[in-house]
């Protein structure tokens, strides 16, 4: 079997959602209806967060979610950290500090804010971040992940801070997530 391409292809314009990428664009609650006959076999938290909410804006848009089936499961928080990549994994090691993203996480009055209101509480995310599934790892802009399960399509901040919180002994031990697989 061949790794899973995650860029590649187009969406169908019906999906675009009025006014993508401006602070006029159309609610989730006015966009579903529309999509809902073409994306319906999916958790609407998966169109909701990933394809209206980052349109054209998200890297792997054009994934093939026609043939995705969505299941919503609770992975670990070690499985979350050794076995979910992304693109952050290229990233410099800034990113991956545990001790500045925790910092960019809780300056004065920005704990009060999504995700690190709710994380900082609970330890877990108020919304499951969306992976892809493939038993036969990843092509990603060329590059091959053959050892990868899974990655990371949308939630790299709430990721990001899971590590930070981990790294503090505050995360919680498991964790919503959504996952796609392609049939």
């Amino acid at each position: 079997m061949m790794a899973l391409q995650l860029i590649g292809g187009r969406w169908p314009k019906r999906w675009a959602p009025q006014n993508a990428g401006t602070f006029n664009q159309e609610s989730f609650a006015s966009w579903w209806p529309r999509v809902e006959a073409d994306l319906g076999h999916l958790d609407p938290r998966v169109a909701e967060q990933w394809i209206h909410r980052h349109w054209h804006l998200s890297p792997y848009f054009g994934f093939d979610v026609k043939r995705a089936r969505s299941e919503l499961r609770r992975l670990s928080t070690a499985t979350i950290m050794d076995a979910v990549r992304t693109v952050d994994d290229r990233q410099p090691s800034e990113i991956a500090d545990p001790d500045k993203i925790y910092a960019m996480f809780n300056p004065k009055g920005m704990a009060a804010f999504e995700p690190a209101l709710t994380m900082n509480t609970t330890g877990t995310w108020n919304m499951p971040v969306l992976v892809v599934e493939s038993d036969h790892g990843f092509v990603y802009n060329r590059e091959q992940f053959p050892d990868a399960h899974f990655w990371l399509i949308e939630g790299h901040q709430r990721q990001r801070y899971l590590r930070a919180l981990a790294y503090k002994g505050k995360a919680a031990p498991e964790h919503e997530v959504l996952i796609l697989a392609v049939s």
